[in-house]
Formats: C-alpha cells, structure tokens, sequence
C-alpha cells in the first residue's frame, strides 16, 4: 500500500518503478538455509514481543493518520493500522494455544 502511494506522489519512485518493470531477478545463488533452534520459552517470549510490536505500530499509523490532510494517504495509513491490530489478534490466538498461562481467561 505504501509503495503504490509512493509510486503515485513521488515522481523519483513512479520512475524508479518504470525502470524496474520486467527486469530479471538477480539473484545468482540460492537462499542460505537457516534452521534455528528455538526452545519453547524463546519462542513464547518472541510471540509476545511481536504483538507489541503490532500494536506499537498501529499507534504509530493512527497517530500519522491523524496528521495527514490527504485522504487517500489517511485511509491507507488506516487501513494498515487495522492490519496490525488483525496480525496481534493472529499472535495471541498463537501464543494462547502454546502458552500454558491463560492470561485471565483471555479468549
């Protein structure tokens, strides 16, 4: 969402864009694959930090949102402000099923 608002009010972006449509990847070499070795309190503790993390963005959005005198600009910071309050309700449905503290009958 924000790139397409880039690409509409930044002519340095829009004609970025333009070079780069249809050009090939150039990646050479596959990905390194990375296995981590999470145990399942990190794993916890990592959930919890992403979901602040989601709401702190959100915040963030809804406060930009509400500086903004451009609506097409406001309602996308909005609506991105709306996904990550859907991301957080994702990672605590995550981090109920795992954890074994019920958070005061969360649901």
């Amino acid at each position: 969402m924000f790139l397409t608002l880039l690409r509409k009010y930044d002519p340095a972006q829009y004609k970025a864009y333009k070079e780069f449509i249809g050009a090939a990847p150039r990646v050479t070499s596959p990905m390194q694959t990375y296995i981590p070795n999470y145990n399942r309190q990190i794993i916890l503790n990592n959930i919890r930090k992403d979901i602040k993390g989601e709401f702190e963005a959100s915040v963030l959005y809804e406060q930009i949102a509400s500086e903004v005198n451009v609506n097409e600009v406001r309602q996308t910071l909005i609506a991105i402000s709306d996904e990550e309050k859907e991301h957080a309700e994702h990672l605590t449905r995550l981090l109920l099923e795992y954890d074994n503290d019920k958070y005061n009958g969360l649901v």
